[in-house]
């Protein structure tokens, strides 16, 4: 899948005489382009070769010969493609939210029962057939059959009634594989792709906070996954009804009472038979957070926390679940007892070979019938979710015409954001109207999507290159894309952890403009650049409202608004009217000068500050299109040339942020065996093997011991009364029963504890790993293997293990006693087995590979589902839920065309076992009846019941076996994370750290070099800098400037809250008490009683200003000697922002202070500034000294807020000039924090943990 317009190569635009070279590639693929090279649809094959699936042989052939990949498989059958699959469900979706009745949830059954019918009963009926095969026919074949053994009866009668026995045996097995596959992959998959997409609409419908964290991610990734795997044996309930009756009717008529008993029995077993996915969620958002505060080991025991509760749940779950199925398949021999204890008891002259050989076949094949594993998903119906509303702002009037410009100006949580999010469709109205024409929002959090600065901007949209080309001039993204490599093809990763926050808001706001909106909803745009980017950006919108900036050349006069959320007053002179908002409510409304004029307090403190530099200081920057893409261009061949001079970039080029999802291939690696069978315990695991042994010895026993109950007085039985044989017939079925039961439940509690292990040990892995690896690697992608993945492991694996096991002893027990009766059957049962194990090996190399694809596409669609539920107020306010739609529909696509053709690979697999199966069987069958004179009709009557049961149990080994495999490709995917890169340790045995370490907090950095990843340019080069003990030390430079990478902060730029309380917020584990908290709060200017506030999904019921007061209050609760702000303040009003600089000043006097600021007023007061530019240090000094130098970088950046501005910030500087300094000089300080300096050419990033 590509994007339009993403490729490899940078601008090209250039004059060639009077033609113009288009800079953009046109000729990029369609975004949802897909081509299978591999092979035709399904649908094209021959009708014998879809009967059989034999399709299915030509990818077998190709896997034994190679790994698969994605190119060799065909394309999915027109049955589960998504687009037509998908819009039909969207139809039906809405048909049916039409006929529901208000306030009621809505359920799935009404989109998906139509979808999945045709295919539910078509395969329903072959498995009625394969029904009525095994619980008819054959038993009634098989008496025949065990008749004619008999020396009396006419040999030709018993080759006939073998001959109708093996064909029966091939219709029944057909039949039932056929019907499965139809009903049970592609019926279901049908199902469960529709699922996914409506999941995903509602997800993108749904308001920013309704609805736990991760929610989504655990509902798609785990439960609907999960669902389609368990429900692919829902159709066997076709099979199991048709056998039941079926049975039940020949029972009676073989036995009479005691059948009837036996089948009540049967029959009354038959009918018997989101926290941990959130915290690893919290994870990856939070990582920075996590990291920067030390919390590793925590958050670890946090998590695992969560996860053993999960895991007591799963526990009881898997054992009440085992103890079902293991009944289910110990029915059989309960049914039997209770049969012969009646028949003996009541109709001793019945209690013949050939009546109970055929009811033992019976209820040994309709045990085969009885599901394998058992459970129940509940997903909540997808219906409209209303949280409880709470009011932000209140009776607000508000009117904003074409051509006017107007600013949302008050107080941290004043209501400036909750207005716009009413106006944008996030917030609940619930009183009044409000009309917005086609509007573009730009949120106080920009939304990023894992793709290139071109993906973003365009989000779906066709290119315009000339209108791109001015868009990235007004939003004053030239010079940040002549420093990257690939320009705007440069990858910004999940959340934009390659661009800093200015670089964010301006790639917002660029995506905002290029829709040429009518009206433009700017939440504090201005927030997070600085002071002469701040002016180019107000131009911009100045320029688009009032001057027809970017209307098309057709088009005559445009309408446009704006209505923009200012935090900041020294931009307020630009616009034409304010809207004073305190305590959600409009207060005042008018131009700045009335306002200030009214001499209202609220409209002094937050008016007053001095105006930045006026519009028309700043050089003119509308320019046509043609000269704005020339601009470009010359910037990107400087950028070039700049890249050649320099070494900058290391040798090899640019490599990919976001690598491609590791797909091993070839057979398993005996490290995933090992791995988990020492997660069992090697003492365990032989226990389970000997419990196992002595389970099927016991099986044996009992019907040979009812062999030498007929025989008489031949054998142990000899001279015993029938009580007492009857005796020991009971004690031994009823130990069977028991050690099955046991023996299912010892490997349950050993494999739960192994899940645990391996959990941890990954999880262990994944938290020690490295930011670069979080900044490469997609959240959804970690997601599936902690959410699907790991599911499979603590569920399907154990079961299918646990299962197969039990199956092989119970066929190994029946082929052996079957191939002792003569050494031709022993060479014919060896043979077939080793024809067997290679067919199985052929079609699970191949199997391995595809179902390894199918797990590797999990994780777009949880990447797609996270970005969906973090922009959902852009796309439904912009109108772009068709693109994400369509994304997350190729995605499920993708999904379902590889779980299909995983599913059809084993369906044929279980074809070539039946296969192999009815040919052991039909000899048998032949060799006993062709040789009745050498066994007697007990011996030779069991010998062909175990013959007819056999194939049923070779056949369902190898359908098991795959399954294992299959299973096995979970846990692979789950163990590589053992594998991944480690950060070095925190304490160095050599150089252990002191325990007031670092006791006064010097930073000293020493040639420090690094950049964000391999193949980026240096973002610090040659860094040197000093920062004294206890000194108030700010960092500064231009938006686009890497001031941010200088250290790690403990109070990040971008606000990280997680769902819960406040409280859970400010410490995650408890380890803080409420007095603790409370003070906290308080001290960062936010009432005590909010402690118990509940924070929704990404903090988004609260305010930006609010969330970093939040994160401020976090970082206080750490005690240490040095405290690092990057960008905590900028999206306060400047009051309060002056506030919390106040505190910092008395609170943390005598500690040191590193603050990363673009608004130059919040460190206007400190002791030292460090200007920052191209990845060097420029300039360090005291704010007033540099501000009163002409030739000092400071000074110009200061000239951005014109002649009021800059002098209100020298005034500031040079009061804190006249404060003592409680600093100490970096050489009374014993112990200082030094950063080691890295060569230019090496790709690490230096962390200083403070």
């Amino acid at each position: 899948m590509k994007l339009p317009g993403v490729h490899r190569g940078g601008p090209t635009v250039k004059q060639e005489g009077d033609k113009k070279v288009d800079r953009f590639d046109r000729s990029s693929p369609p975004l949802l382009a897909m081509t299978s090279a591999g092979g035709r649809s399904p649908d094209d094959a021959c009708l014998i070769s879809r009967l059989w699936l034999g399709w299915c042989a030509a990818i077998a052939y190709r896997g034994w010969s190679k790994p698969l990949h994605e190119e060799d498989l065909p394309s999915a059958p027109s049955g589960v493609r998504s687009d037509p699959l998908h819009r039909v469900a969207v139809e039906l979706w809405e048909a049916e939210l039409a006929r529901a009745e208000p306030g009621k949830a809505q359920v799935l059954s009404g989109v998906l029962y139509p979808l999945a019918r045709r295919s539910f009963y078509q395969g329903g009926a072959l498995l009625v057939v394969s029904g009525l095969c095994n619980s008819v026919a054959r038993p009634l074949l098989l008496k025949s059959a065990v008749e004619s053994i008999s020396p009396d009866e006419p040999l030709w009668r018993g080759f006939a009634f073998a001959g109708g026995l093996g064909a029966c045996l091939l219709l029944e097995q057909w039949s039932k594989t056929q019907g499965l596959h139809i009903a049970g992959d592609e019926a279901i998959l049908r199902a469960s792709s529709a699922a996914m997409q409506l999941v995903t609409l509602k997800a993108g419908r749904l308001r920013t906070g309704v609805g736990s964290d991760g929610a989504e991610q655990t509902l798609l990734g785990k439960d609907l996954v999960g669902a389609a795997d368990m429900a692919r044996f829902l159709p066997l309930m076709w099979l199991c009804l048709s056998s039941l009756v079926g049975g039940l009717t020949v029972v009676f008529v073989l036995s009479g009472l005691a059948g009837g008993l036996g089948v009540l029995v049967m029959a009354g077993t038959f009918f018997a038979s989101e926290e941990t996915a959130g915290a690893t969620r919290e994870l990856l958002d939070g990582a920075k957070v996590v990291k920067f505060m030390g919390w590793e080991e925590t958050y670890l025991a946090h998590i695992c926390r969560r996860r053993a509760t999960e895991l007591t749940h799963l526990r009881t779950y898997r054992i009440a679940i085992n103890v079902v199925v293991q009944i289910g398949r110990a029915s059989p021999i309960i049914s039997i007892l209770c049969t012969v204890l009646v028949l003996v008891l009541t109709s001793p002259d019945r209690f013949r070979a050939d009546v109970v050989l055929p009811i033992i076949s019976l209820f040994q094949i309709n045990m085969l019938s009885l599901p394998e594993r058992s459970g129940r998903r509940t997903v909540g119906g997808a219906g409209d979710v209303e949280a409880k509303p709470v009011d932000a702002v209140s009776d607000v009037s508000l009117s904003v015409r074409a051509g006017e410009l107007v600013a949302l100006v008050g107080p941290v949580s004043a209501g400036k954001t909750s207005l716009l999010a009413a106006l944008w469709g996030e917030a609940f109205v619930r009183s009044g109207k409000h009309a917005v024409a086609q509007a573009a929002i730009v949120p106080q959090r920009p939304f990023t999507i894992a793709g290139t600065i071109l993906d973003n901007i365009l989000l779906g949209r066709p290119l315009e290159p000339d209108l791109l080309a001015q868009i990235l001039e007004g939003c004053a993204l030239l010079d940040d894309l002549a420093a990257l490599p690939l320009r705007e093809h440069t990858e910004v990763g999940e959340r934009g952890v390659t661009l800093s926050g200015g670089q964010q808001q301006r790639i917002a706001m660029a995506r905002a403009l290029y829709g040429r909106p009518s009206v433009l909803l700017l939440d504090d745009p201005l927030s997070a650049v600085d002071a002469r980017t701040a002016c180019v950006l107000l131009d911009a919108i100045v320029r688009y409202v009032k001057r027809g900036w970017l209307a098309e050349p057709e088009a005559g006069p445009v309408a446009r608004a704006a209505l923009v959320s200012a935090s900041q007053g020294g931009h307020l002179h630009a616009f034409d009217s304010l809207l004073l908002i305190e305590g959600g409510a409009v207060t005042a409304h008018g131009p700045r000068e009335a306002l200030l004029a009214s001499g209202s307090e609220l409209a002094d403190r937050l008016l007053g500050a001095a105006a930045a530099a006026s519009l028309d200081d700043l050089p003119e920057a509308s320019r046509s299109p043609a000269e704005a893409a020339a601009a470009l261009a010359k910037a990107a061949e400087g950028a070039s040339a700049a890249g050649a001079k320099a070494s900058a970039t290391p040798p090899g080029g640019v490599s990919r942020l976001t690598t491609a999802e590791r797909r091993q291939t070839g057979s398993f690696s005996s490290g995933i065996y090992t791995t988990y069978l020492r997660a069992l315990g090697t003492a365990s695991v032989w226990s389970y093997f000997a419990l196992l042994v002595l389970t099927y010895s016991t099986f044996l026993l009992a019907d040979l011991w009812l062999v030498r109950w007929w025989i008489g007085d031949a054998g142990p039985a000899a001279g015993l009364p029938t009580a007492s044989r009857a005796g020991v017939y009971s004690g031994l079925c009823l130990g069977f029963i028991a050690l099955i039961i046991g023996s299912s439940i010892f490997f349950t509690v050993i494999s739960v504890r192994a899940s645990a292990a391996m959990h941890r040990s990954t999880l262990r892995r994944v938290i020690y790993a490295p930011l670069g690896w979080y900044d490469s690697t997609p959240s959804g992608r970690v997601l599936s293997r902690f959410t699907s993945d790991l599911n499979t492991v603590d569920i399907k694996l154990s079961m299918d293990v646990d299962n197969l096991m039990h199956m092989f002893f119970q066929a190994a027990t029946m082929v052996g006693l079957i191939a002792s009766t003569t050494w031709v059957l022993a060479v014919v049962a060896a043979g077939v087995f080793a024809v067997f194990c290679f067919a199985t090996l052929v079609a699970d190399r191949s199997i391995r590979e595809v179902r390894r694809i199918a797990n590797n596409a999990v994780s777009p669609i949880m990447s797609n589902i996270a970005e969906i539920k973090v922009g959902t107020p852009l796309v439904r306010a912009m109108r772009l839920g068709s693109f994400f739609a369509a994304r997350q529909s190729a995605a499920i696509g993708a999904w379902a065309r590889f779980s299909y053709l995983s599913r059809a690979m084993q369906s044929w697999s279980a074809h070539v076992g039946g296969s192999l199966a009815f040919v052991f069987g039909v000899a048998t069958f032949f060799f006993i009846i062709g040789n009745r004179a050498s066994f007697g009709v007990a011996e030779g009557g069991l010998a062909l019941t175990y013959a007819v049961v056999a194939p049923y149990f070779i056949n369902i080994i190898s359908e098991m076996f795959v399954q294992l495999r299959t299973s096995m490709a979970a846990l692979e995917r789950l163990l590589e994370y053992l594998e991944l890169p480690q950060e070095p340790p925190h304490e160095l045995p050599s150089d252990p750290p002191q325990a007031d370490f670092p006791k006064a907090g010097e930073v000293v950095f020493q040639s420090l070099c690094m950049r964000y990843r391999p193949g980026l340019p240096l973002a610090l080069a040659d860094f040197s800098a000093t920062i004294a003990p206890r000194q108030k030390a700010g960092v500064v430079g231009r938006t686009g400037t890497p001031p941010t990478g200088l250290i790690a902060s403990t109070a990040p730029m971008d606000p990280v809250l997680h769902q819960g309380t406040v409280a859970h917020n400010l410490c995650p584990f408890g380890t803080k008490s409420d007095e603790e908290l409370a003070s906290a709060l308080v001290r960062a200017r936010l009432p005590a009683d909010l402690l118990g506030t509940h924070v929704s999904k990404n903090g988004s019921n609260l305010s930006s200003g609010e969330r970093q007061l939040l994160c401020f209050a976090r970082a206080m609760l750490e005690e240490t000697s040095i405290l690092v702000l990057d960008e905590a303040t900028s999206n306060l009003d400047e009051n309060s922002d002056a506030a919390m600089q106040a505190l910092l000043r008395e609170e943390y006097a005598a500690k040191t202070v590193i603050t990363i600021a673009h608004r130059l007023l919040t460190v206007a007061d400190y002791d030292t500034l460090l200007v920052l530019g191209g990845g060097r240090l420029l300039e360090q000094g005291s704010p007033a000294t540099l501000l009163t130098d002409p030739a000092s970088v400071l000074s110009s950046m200061a000239a951005a807020l014109g002649d009021e501005g800059r002098a209100a910030l020298l005034d500031k500087a040079r009061q804190a000039k006249g404060r003592p300094s409680r600093h100490t000089p970096a050489h009374e300080d014993e112990q200082s924090v030094r950063v080691p300096g890295v060569s230019p050419q090496a790709d690490s990033v230096v962390h200083t943990r403070l």
